[in-house]
């Protein structure tokens, strides 16, 4: 075996090893944003990608679009305005998720597959979009962007994020569910008002922070 091919080998045994730290990493809480961060913060420091940013599909006005929702790198008040509809003419961040294809971008402002108010809000150059699908439904779109790597986004680097996407989609779905079951248990499946359960919790929680600012104020004694 050559020494490029232990080294190869080397540099695969790492990334599945990250992989796996992220996974484990993921099943530590179920709440959406902060699993939507976990995911981010591992991409970019341990498998040393610049930026990232991620889309989830979500219904407005009753149509299934992409929404952005959280990313590493690019300014998230301006990420959060960007919605696509399910058409992969609209650009490739619709097609990752209509096709369920990643796709490798060399140079962006040149791809006529990539949406070009995106490419100069974000400063896109080298990028790639990967699904994310949990349970064969895909539910957003992940982008990793390299501004400053040694080496260019190949098929060896996509076939480790797919691995990864996989992980986090499931990640994802299942804070998504958790936090729908957790809106069920407070609100009247009717009327989609807060039921007696939610008042009561609300109660006890605003009861103690009133006592602990009499406390700290020094007018109520422990």
């Amino acid at each position: 075996m050559s020494y490029w091919e232990i080294r190869y080998l080397e540099q695969m045994n790492r990334d599945l090893k990250y992989v796996n730290e992220i996974t484990e990493a993921l099943r530590s809480t179920m709440k959406l944003e902060q699993v939507l961060q976990r995911i981010l913060e591992n991409i970019t420091k341990k498998l040393k990608f610049d930026r990232a940013f991620i889309f989830l599909i979500t219904e407005i006005k009753g149509a299934q679009v992409l929404k952005g929702m959280s990313g590493v790198g690019v300014p998230p008040d301006v990420l959060v305005k960007q919605e696509f509809l399910l058409d992969e003419s609209l650009g490739l961040i619709p097609r990752t998720a209509v096709e369920k294809q990643a796709y490798i971008v060399k140079d962006a402002k040149n791809d006529y597959r990539c949406e070009q108010s995106l490419v100069e809000l974000f400063d896109l150059k080298e990028f790639a979009t990967l699904p994310l699908m949990a349970r064969g439904r895909v539910v957003g779109v992940l982008s990793v962007v390299n501004d400053k790597r040694r080496s260019e986004i190949d098929d060896d680097d996509l076939a480790m994020l797919e691995v990864f996407a996989n992980q986090a989609a499931i990640a994802i779905e299942n804070a998504r569910l958790y936090e729908k079951m957790e809106k069920l248990s407070i609100t009247d499946g009717l009327t989609g008002l807060y039921n007696h359960r939610y008042f009561q919790e609300q109660l006890k929680s605003e009861f103690g922070k009133a006592v602990l600012a009499l406390l700290q104020a020094g007018e109520v004694q422990a």
